[in-house]
């Protein structure tokens, strides 16, 4: 993974935890903002989401 794929891993995660605490935590809703925002990095955000969808589903 590139430094840019684990900066938005780490940005998606902390994301996700805060809206756990303050609301209703949507990875996808998270990755779309991500997007609109960083139109040249879609490919390593979408990345980084499969491999923090991946890091949830893997400790239910």
């Amino acid at each position: 993974m590139t430094k840019e794929i684990l900066n938005f891993v780490d940005e998606i995660q902390s994301q996700l935890m805060y809206d756990l605490v303050d609301g209703e935590p949507n990875l996808e809703q998270i990755a779309q903002r991500l997007m609109e925002c960083h139109q040249t990095s879609t490919r390593d955000i979408c990345q980084a989401y499969e491999v923090v969808k991946h890091e949830l589903v893997g400790t239910l």
